[in-house]
């Protein structure tokens, strides 16, 4: 890849190169797109090769440094009208708000928190590009945002690293990397119990997390910037020779999400994460309690995106005021409980997450542990659903979702 070419517009040597049918090139033209448009496609599909460049087995690409005027396009209204990808965002925490809206009828408990971008966020470094570096779109909308598999998968790292650190000896912690880096042992095994309740494991239903996390989204439309990692010793890393002070340095560029809206980095960019939790986690105070700390410490400590190592991707919640979600959700607290009675509802238990469950069509309760189970269920009905571990039809009272009473027909 050459460096330092970042005129806006293809000069005289320089020519466009697109993945597309030769009628679709020639009607695109040769000029930057402008309008209204998915910047996410234009990023995958648009690049500048020298003009004297052909395809040869056996030959690299002669990319052209097509980095600054791509990052200008994003940032500037001169050619790409930003208001859709503005509007598409707007419309999207809409529609993710109506979807936690929803889920919180159904008994999830949702905890929805904004956090300033501290630190330069690297989103899809991974992603197949032609130049091999590449970058997080939204498919259809062109924004980049942060996929909730991505914040899932820190989120459990975290609460690991949190079981691990609380572990009182040496021996235990030992044996608790040991067992979980046992790529012999299936996953259910190889994880402790709190942590299948929270994230789950592989594609089994009875095996699935108690927790959604959805797609994060910045509040406004953020800004794109460059970042440059040099490697000093190339020949080194390749296994060639030591690391000595006569290599060619290698600068490599890549994109990066800017943590300031404006020039000025006053304004922070606000990103709003939000997760959703079953009702049996939402009633236990120290499960949630945990999950809530490794959801911070993901974001504060561990770092999203690619190159936390060295920094990246870090965030800094920000005190807000109530969302319309949480005050409705206010609202739904101050008014007095009311207990409903399930006819026919069935029950089921689970050892795994020491919980009770009853069912009535698309409604659940829920009640957990096992000392409190006990108390509620007749003893016929403890000992063929939880000792023998069969389900069995009850009249359930219900109450905000848990399990208060159960009675025998």
């Amino acid at each position: 890849m050459q460096l330092g070419k970042t005129k806006q517009e293809p000069t005289a040597h320089q020519k466009v190169f697109r993945p597309v049918c030769q009628n679709v090139n020639r009607a695109l033209g040769s000029q930057l797109p402008q309008g209204p448009f998915d910047f996410g496609l234009y990023f995958k599909k648009w690049f500048f090769l020298s003009a004297g460049w052909k395809c040869q087995a056996g030959t690299g690409r002669d990319l052209e440094d097509n980095l600054a005027s791509s990052l200008n396009l994003f940032n500037q209204s001169n050619r790409w009208d930003r208001s859709q990808a503005v509007a598409a965002l707007k419309a999207k925490h809409q529609k993710l708000e109506a979807a936690t809206s929803a889920l919180m009828k159904l008994g999830y408990e949702l905890h929805s928190r904004e956090f300033n971008l501290e630190t330069p966020l690297i989103l899809g470094l991974g992603d197949e590009h032609p130049t091999e570096k590449g970058f997080r779109f939204d498919w259809t909308q062109g924004i980049p945002f942060i996929p909730a598999s991505s914040l899932k998968g820190v989120v459990r790292l975290a609460w690991l690293v949190s079981h691990l650190n609380s572990l009182s000896s040496l021996k235990e912690a030992e044996d608790f990397c040991q067992k979980l880096t046992n790529d012999k042992l299936e996953e259910a095994k190889r994880l402790p119990e709190g942590a299948l309740a929270l994230f789950g494991c592989g594609g089994d239903q009875s095996r699935r997390g108690r927790v959604i996390f959805l797609d994060a989204y910045p509040t406004e439309l953020p800004r794109l910037k460059a970042e440059i990692m040099t490697s000093h010793y190339r020949d080194y890393y390749e296994g060639k020779r030591g690391p000595t002070e006569d290599q060619q340095p290698n600068p490599q560029k890549f994109w990066a999400v800017d943590p300031f809206l404006d020039e000025a980095r006053k304004q922070p960019l606000t990103f709003v994460f939000r997760l959703l939790v079953a009702p049996e986690i939402a009633l236990d105070t120290a499960q949630k309690e945990r999950l809530l700390q490794a959801f911070e410490a993901a974001l504060r400590k561990h770092g999203l995106g690619a190159k936390t190592a060295i920094g990246h991707g870090r965030f800094l919640e920000v005190k807000t005021s109530p969302t319309r979600l949480e005050e409705e959700e206010s609202k739904e607290l101050k008014r007095p409980p009311t207990a409903e009675v399930w006819e026919r509802a069935n029950l089921s238990w689970d050892p795994g997450s020491v919980t009770l469950t009853a069912t009535r069509g698309k409604d659940k309760a829920y009640l957990r542990g096992k000392a409190a189970v006990n108390q509620v269920l007749p003893a016929d009905l403890f000992k063929k659903i939880v000792e023998k571990r069969k389900t069995a039809e009850a009249r359930v009272t219900v109450q905000d979702f848990q399990i208060i009473k159960v009675e025998p027909f």
